[in-house]
């Protein structure tokens, strides 16, 4: 018997399957066993569940104007589609722009995924006049004697560093949810600061200069990927995310402040802000004002915080 609500659908790197009519092009993968990619779930975000439609396109339903946007961002054919939103009604021909069949050079979680987490970025304040005409050696010697003082905070709160920027630092706090993450970036924070403080008591008994610090956190949705050649490629943090938490740090200079802390690192983190003085900025390559919460000292963060009523 003939089922009249089976599509038949050909990949053009194999097999050849039928899915019933409703379904999308990726619930028809994924029923017949065809591996299929889509890192954001199938929600129509990420498009790595793009297919280029070779054959029957002009008889499939137009993409919906969120699909067409979501294309549109990657530059994507005309005839792309993502298989997570079109819902095939005629046969087709189709290739997959990503695949997870094990056949390709990169591996799956190269091809990035979304994550909402806190980050970290932190620069040493006037580094490069203080080190104008030290040696090598010297110059080495700080950064690494001020990383080897300040990184513990960050791994002891169960943080990682992401890269080292010269005299700074990203750090990333992947925890199970963002309340953890939110809650390990604020005590990471809170840990540099002490640090901070009995760094430069060292440095002060060697009639050194003291170490300036810009720190900027915030949380909000970041792309995880390997990025680089294909063997050269370590894993590392991208998005609007990233920019915004830079010039968070940017502005403390500005500010003549420790750090400044977003207001939304600080919600998720479950912290009220009503009785807080929060700063409102306008970031550079950021689309909307951003409250956060500058600090003159990093170390007496705990003292300010205070949970949100249930």
């Amino acid at each position: 018997m003939i089922n009249r609500g089976a599509v038949p659908i050909r990949y053009v790197a194999g097999p050849e399957i039928k899915g019933q009519r409703g379904m999308t092009l990726l619930e028809m993968s994924r029923t017949n066993n065809v591996p299929h990619m889509a890192l954001c779930g199938g929600r129509g975000r990420c498009t790595t569940c793009r297919a280029i439609i070779e054959e029957g396109a002009a008889k499939l339903p137009p993409p919906s104007p969120e699909e067409a946007a979501s294309l549109a961002a990657v530059n994507a054919p005309p005839n792309a589609r993502l298989a997570c939103q079109l819902r095939p009604t005629d046969p087709a021909t189709v290739l997959q722009v990503f695949r997870s069949d094990g056949r390709q050079t990169r591996a799956h979680q190269s091809l990035g995924q979304e994550r909402r987490m806190a980050i970290l970025f932190l620069d040493m304040r006037s580094f490069t006049a203080r080190t104008t005409g030290q040696l090598p050696y010297d110059v080495v010697f700080l950064l690494n004697r001020f990383f080897d003082a300040i990184v513990p905070s960050i791994t002891g709160a169960g943080g990682t560093v992401d890269k080292y920027l010269g005299d700074g630092l990203l750090a990333v706090f992947e925890q199970g949810n963002e309340v953890a993450s939110a809650q390990a970036a604020l005590d990471a924070a809170a840990g540099i600061g002490a640090a901070l403080v009995t760094f430069n008591q060292t440095l002060k008994a060697e009639k050194a200069p003291p170490v300036a610090i810009g720190m900027g956190l915030h949380l909000g949705t970041l792309v995880m990927g390997e990025i680089g050649a294909a063997d050269n490629a370590p894993r590392t943090i991208i998005g609007d995310t990233v920019n915004a938490t830079s010039r968070l740090e940017g502005k403390t200079k500005e500010l003549a402040v420790e750090a400044l802390i977003s207001d939304e690192l600080l919600h998720a983190a479950g912290y009220a802000t009503d009785h807080l003085e929060l700063v409102i900025l306008e970031l550079r390559g950021v689309a909307h004002p951003m409250s956060a919460l500058p600090l003159k000292q990093a170390a007496k963060l705990p003292e300010l915080l205070t949970p949100q009523p249930a």
